[in-house]
């Protein structure tokens, strides 16, 4: 199979869009484990671009890790989608809809260069864990490699804990975030989420993504650590949410529990791939 690859960056979290619109091909996590371990090849995750599924929509979006599993979101990921179809005009819209296995995003194209993603809650989706009962706050205690941490949990189609308790010294995310990968807590893994509050609209954050490792961006952890605070009460919407090379803004609509995303997306380069 050969095919092309476009590499984008959601603020250096690295997104590889395959356009299965007009390449006649099929993709399946074992061709994506297949790509990853190309040479020259490295992203985050792999979103197929698909033709739409009904013609209410655009159109629709399959989403994998490095490892081939399945995200249901990745909002990043959406964001350099919407750039690909900008560049390549692959439909001349202004705003989208694209369906995923998550739900439906609303894709927008911004004056300003940026580009936003609308989503609803899916607050019907449950988080399969062994976690013990919620604290007065809506968290919880547990214990990971001798450390008990706080977290708040969180399902936007991909699961998320996310802790905002300072890390003691010598204990790295990435200690952190695979020892979680291998707990009983989460039994199918979580995305593990370390923030900081700056103020009452603005956090720093650093994400150990299920299936990909500490990536330097992570749309659906800045969007669940906003939720998660805005529920905790220690900030208030919209949040300005901090990663190493960037932000996003996150604007949370209380009562009809829509989610708005905005942040930049920049086109990096296309590869020709050739797998077995």
């Amino acid at each position: 199979m050969e095919l092309n690859l476009y590499i984008y960056s959601g603020l250096g979290n690295i997104i590889a869009l395959v356009d299965l619109v007009r390449e006649d091909l099929c993709i399946s996590s074992k061709e994506v484990v297949k790509i990853a371990e190309s040479e020259g090849v490295e992203f985050d995750q792999l979103i197929s671009i698909l033709p739409p599924e009904s013609p209410d929509v655009d159109l629709s979006a399959e989403i994998y890790n490095a490892d081939g599993s399945i995200a249901k979101n990745c909002i990043n990921g959406a964001r350099c989608l919407t750039k690909f179809v900008v560049d390549e005009e692959l439909i001349i819209k202004n705003e989208l809809l694209v369906t995923t296995l998550g739900g439906l995003w609303s894709l927008k194209t911004h004056q300003d260069g940026e580009y936003s993603v609308k989503f609803t809650n899916p607050n019907n989706l449950e988080i399969k864990n062994n976690l013990p009962p919620e604290t007065t706050n809506h968290k919880h205690i547990i214990s990971v490699e001798g450390n008990e941490i706080e977290i708040g949990v969180i399902d936007l189609g991909n699961p998320h804990a996310v802790s905002f308790e300072e890390m003691d010294d010598g204990i790295s995310l990435k200690h952190l975030g695979e020892a979680l990968q291998n707990s009983d807590w989460f039994p199918e893994g979580v995305n593990f989420g370390v923030g900081k509050i700056i103020s009452s609209n603005e956090i720093d954050l650093r994400v150990y993504e299920r299936g990909a490792g500490e990536t330097l961006a992570c749309g659906s952890g800045a969007c669940a650590a906003a939720l998660i605070a805005i529920q905790d009460k220690t900030i208030e919407t919209p949040v300005k949410v901090n990663f190493e090379k960037g932000s996003i803004f996150i604007d949370y609509n209380i009562e009809n529990k829509e989610i708005l995303a905005k942040g930049e997306a920049e086109f990096i380069k296309q590869i020709n791939v050739k797998i077995q």
